[in-house]
């Protein structure tokens, strides 16, 4: 957030101004907080700086035109797509990881292999169907948005929300999808040695509390498609 003798700047709808900026990483300081349930991969721990000028052409807005040309740059949040990824590769991985260990689980004291029982058939089921339904979305949103830049015209609010509420929806599907499939293995599925759904379904839920994934974020796109007197934020 921009600052101005210490009152933020805000715009004239009354937001505040805010913008990234580049800097060396020597001259920031890590704060080691990211103790997290999940997603600790990412590293993404606070950090500070302290007297530090940083040059105009190292700052990044999104609201300003691109700098470059070329459809990739005709949108500055044309990099937000891509966190779609990991909600879908996640779903993706924990189905297959399912399949895979149901082929030799055995159910006591039956002793029917798990993959031949319903229940297990029907949450493999509607898991694939889950993911093919999220997955299919997010590229119908984003093929859509993208066709709209190659003609060099600015997406509609439909396709603004379609892109959002696309990736909200591929984040909590993917968690429903990893819980399902928790459920459906059973107590093996606790033990973060023999599965890796302990740590999916811990991922599931801190990846769904990120800024551009929780479902908060649903009254703002439901505003948008209303017409509602709301601010919109600078990245939808």
């Amino acid at each position: 957030m921009l600052y101005d003798n210490g009152a933020p700047v805000v715009k004239s709808k009354g937001g505040p101004i805010t913008c990234g900026m580049l800097v060396p990483a020597a001259q920031v300081e890590v704060v080691d907080n990211w103790h997290t349930t999940g997603m600790r991969g990412t590293g993404s721990s606070d950090y500070r700086v302290k007297d530090l000028f940083v040059p105009e052409r190292f700052l990044f807005n999104l609201r300003p035109p691109a700098r470059r040309e070329g459809v990739l740059w005709r949108r500055a949040t044309n990099f937000l797509p891509k966190v779609s990824g990991v909600p879908l590769g996640a779903a993706r991985a924990a189905i297959d990881h399912v399949v895979e260990i149901m082929q030799t689980k055995v159910e006591m004291p039956s002793g029917r292999l798990y993959k031949n029982q319903a229940r297990i058939q029907s949450a493999i089921a509607d898991a694939e169907m889950m993911l093919g339904a999220a997955r299919a979305y997010v590229f119908s949103a984003m093929d859509r948005e993208w066709g709209r830049l190659e003609r060099d015209e600015q997406p509609t609010i439909r396709e603004r929300a379609d892109a959002w509420l696309s990736r909200v929806n591929a984040t909590q599907s993917a968690r429903d999808i990893i819980r399902m499939l928790y459920d459906a293995v059973g107590s093996a599925a606790i033990y973060s040695e023999r599965t890796m759904l302990d740590r999916a379904l811990r991922d599931a839920e801190t990846f769904c509390q990120h800024l551009v994934m929780q479902r908060k974020s649903l009254e703002m796109i439901g505003g948008m498609l209303l017409g509602a007197d709301a601010p919109l934020l600078p990245y939808v």
